[in-house]
């Protein structure tokens, strides 16, 4: 009966008794959701939108050229991972990314062997720490918390037009533009994407889960102001946990992205996360450039973009935590990766943040709550 704790929802359902995932398996998680989320346009949307995956040692970027003002698709993945600054690969890839006069995100990790110096780097180069991503992590069976009434999660099982609407608004972008990103990950491989309806059916929220390998990522969710505090996202919560049990998920984790220093201050959704006994392992600040010299901000005529160069996606094809891909250092001709099955792989999102916004659950993952 809605509204009250449904006992035995998590019954019977035993997580993979396997090795809890660790800090290595969460920042390969967070590479194969951006890449799945980069290579979801159809192939038209994705020339226009320029997209450009390119690695530089164990630095990944990820690039939307043509959305300049869109830091949620653009993000530098890996800057405190081993040899990132010691080896020049950090610096290799601002450089390569600082002309296309992008506003783009770089998480540091605390945990990371280079994170001090990385920070160091990008704030001789004038970057600045905005926002931070909070790492929440669930090993094991979540806590029974009661239904919301009236609010029930239906899955999408197939490409769908309108899921990505109510994602547009959670993360700030234009709606063609979301429903090149998101409207087909519904149907995918590793996916399950979630409406969350009224009693009429009406959709009022969405989220989308990815699994893999025994683990889980809360990756998008949003709620429209005017569906807010009805319950929405504590619903997708926990219907996204359930699946993850079903696909035997042994840890289930979130990022959210807060305000600095709001450790006393919890986001909705992060006061969610805890009522199902998730914990918070990790807050990485996020690091953003400062607008290019004459500008009012990014963007302009000149993206600093060469047609003849631009490509779509060369670089990365991660397909597991344990394959280094091709191209050590990024270079050569780009190439378009085969968009016939699925993608690889995660994330952040972000935009000057508004606090609750569940990223991946990611570098994130915006998120808001219902």
């Amino acid at each position: 009966m809605a509204g009250v704790s449904r006992e035995g929802d998590f019954d019977g359902i035993n997580p993979w008794a396997g090795q809890v995932a660790d800090r290595a398996a969460f920042e390969a998680m967070e590479r194969r959701l951006w890449v799945d989320v980069l290579r979801a346009p159809v192939l038209d949307a994705f020339e226009e939108q320029r997209v450009e995956l390119r690695r530089f040692g164990p630095v990944r970027a990820a690039v939307v050229a043509k959305l300049r003002d869109a830091p949620m698709l653009n993000v530098l993945l890996g800057a405190a991972e081993s040899d990132a600054v010691v080896g020049g690969h950090l610096e290799e890839a601002l450089e390569w990314l600082e002309p296309l006069r992008l506003d783009f995100r770089v998480p540091v990790s605390p945990g990371g062997p280079e994170s001090i110096d990385a920070e160091r780097l990008l704030e001789q180069r004038g970057y600045t720490a905005e926002s931070e991503i909070v790492r929440y992590v669930l090993e094991g069976k979540p806590a029974d918390v009661p239904a919301p009434p009236g609010i029930e999660p239906i899955e999408l099982h197939k490409c769908t037009e309108g899921f990505s609407d109510l994602l547009a608004d959670g993360y700030e972008l234009e709606d063609a533009v979301a429903a090149s990103f998101f409207d087909c990950l519904p149907g995918r491989d590793d996916w399950r994407c979630y409406f969350a309806c009224d009693q009429s059916a009406r959709p009022l929220a969405a989220a989308a889960t990815m699994l893999h390998c025994g683990v889980a990522q809360l990756a998008f969710a949003a709620t429209p102001e005017g569906a807010r505090r009805r319950g929405c996202h504590l619903a997708l919560l926990r219907r996204g946990l359930q699946d993850a049990l079903t696909r035997r998920c042994a840890t289930v984790f979130a990022d959210v992205e807060e305000p600095l220093h709001s450790f006393n201050e919890p986001t909705a959704a992060a006061r969610n996360l805890a009522r199902f006994g998730f914990e918070r392992v990790e807050a990485s600040p996020v690091w953003r450039p400062p607008p290019p010299p004459g500008a009012d901000g990014f963007g302009g005529d000149d993206d600093g973009w060469d047609d003849d160069d631009a490509g779509g996606g060369g670089g990365w094809d991660d397909d597991g935590p344990d394959d280094e891909g091709p191209d050590e250092d990024g270079g050569g001709a780009p190439e378009l990766p085969d968009l016939s099955g699925p993608a690889s792989w995660r994330g952040l999102r972000a935009v000057r943040p508004r606090s609750g916004r569940l990223l991946r659950l990611g570098a994130g993952p915006a998120v808001r709550s219902g």
